[in-house]
C-alpha cells in the first residue's frame, strides 16, 4: 500500500497545477495554463492527467490512492500554481494549496475573476497573478513575490448576519 511522503527535503523540480476541472470554463483555463507552463519548459504535474483508474478497487481505495498520489506530488513540487475563481472554490483545490502552504511550498495564485476573494487564499499565497498574461511572464526560477491583489477580500465578518 502507498504511504504519504513527509520527506519534503527531496529535490523539488516540478510545478503542481491545482485547479478544479469540473465544467467547460474550468477545463478551458486548465488546458490554457498547462500550455503556458509547458511552453516555458516546466515539468508540470497535472492531477487530471494522472487520474487513477477506478477499475478493480472500491471508492474508498480509489480516494485514498488519489489522495496519497497527489499529496506526494505536492511534496515533490517547487511551487503550486492555483487557478482561482474567487469566492467560488473547489474544496480539493483549496486543500492542495493549504497543504502546499503548510509544508513551505510557494503557491502562485492566478486570479480568474474580478470579484471577491477569500482571505485564506490571499494571505497564504506566495504570489498573486491577475491574468494568464502575467503567468506567461512569471519567472519560475526566481519565484518572485507579488502580493498585490486589490479586490474585495472575504473574511468571517462577511458571512455573519
Amino acid at each position: 500500500k502507498s504511504n504519504l511522503c513527509y520527506n519534503i527535503c527531496m529535490k523539488r523540480t516540478q510545478i503542481y497545477l491545482a485547479s478544479p476541472f469540473f465544467n467547460n470554463n474550468e477545463l478551458e483555463y486548465y488546458k490554457k495554463v498547462l500550455k503556458i507552463l509547458r511552453d516555458k519548459k516546466l515539468n508540470v504535474y497535472a492531477p487530471k492527467e494522472k487520474e487513477i483508474s477506478k477499475e478493480n478497487m472500491s471508492k474508498e481505495e480509489w480516494a485514498k490512492e488519489t489522495f496519497i498520489k497527489d499529496a506526494n506530488a505536492i511534496c515533490a513540487s517547487k511551487a503550486v500554481v492555483m487557478l482561482y475563481y474567487g469566492d467560488y472554490s473547489d474544496s480539493g483545490t483549496a486543500w492542495e494549496c493549504g497543504y502546499a502552504f503548510a509544508i513551505g511550498t510557494p503557491v502562485i495564485v492566478v486570479h480568474l475573476h474580478d470579484g471577491k476573494s477569500n482571505c485564506m487564499i490571499n494571505c497564504g499565497a506566495h504570489s498573486h497573478l491577475k491574468s494568464l498574461e502575467e503567468l506567461e511572464k512569471y519567472d519560475f526560477e526566481k519565484l518572485p513575490r507579488y502580493s498585490y491583489f486589490t479586490g474585495k477580500i472575504l473574511g468571517i465578518w462577511d458571512y455573519r448576519k
